[in-house]
């Protein structure tokens, strides 16, 4: 009918592409039609040939709007732990730093998806990853170009953040002193909790 064009890019990727045509659809008059087949787009093809020939070991797929962190998987089931409790930790740490909800699609915005980018990624590829839904409701799809500098300002802290986390994250985590009140020349003991909080292991002692 003219009234949708195209694919879909975010249903067109190859994990648990075409499940059932709730989270995608097979209607090319829809704007949830998921394509022909899996990574049956230039697009998509490009991303999944630059991440194959990559070693990531997390990966951030932006999308508008929402102001959220979204994570596998699209049908509204969990990955399995520890995994999830990487997820909902990392992602915690980055909304402090721009109050970005955290969850599912579906927990977040209350449909299913399949074919998207982000579970192809982690349940294909076995990569962290997250699609960041930037900007509010109001600003949607596309914000005032007098609005995209604030917004990507909003994400640098919380990028760095990812960035570091994909190596091995060594920070203090917490620290207890046997007591707080100290006088000069008085010895107190400090119990430090060490933290690596990264993706990858820590090849060195501390």
């Amino acid at each position: 009918s003219g009234t949708e064009q195209g694919v879909d890019i975010n249903r067109n990727y190859g994990f648990n592409w075409g499940a059932n045509d709730t989270g995608s659809s097979p209607d090319p008059c829809y704007a949830t039609f998921r394509g022909e087949e899996a990574f049956s787009e230039p697009e998509t093809r490009a991303v999944r040939d630059f991440i194959n020939e990559k070693n990531f070991v997390n990966v951030l797929h932006y999308h508008s709007y929402g102001n959220m962190y979204i994570h596998p998987y699209g049908d509204s089931s969990l990955p399995d732990e520890p995994d999830l409790t990487i997820y909902r930790e990392l992602a915690q740490i980055m909304a402090n730093h721009n109050n970005f909800n955290v969850g599912t699609g579906f927990e977040m915005v209350g449909y299913t998806v399949n074919g998207d980018a982000v579970d192809w990624t982690y349940g294909d590829q076995s990569i962290i990853s997250y699609v960041p839904e930037v900007g509010s409701t109001s600003q949607g799809f596309w914000p005032p170009e007098s609005d995209v500098l604030e917004l990507c300002l909003d994400q640098v802290h919380s990028n760095k953040i990812f960035a570091f986390v994909a190596g091995s994250d060594i920070i203090i985590h917490s620290y207890e002193l046997s007591h707080e009140d100290m006088v000069p020349g008085e010895t107190v003991e400090l119990d430090v909790v060490i933290q690596n909080r990264g993706l990858s292991d820590s090849d060195a002692y501390i």
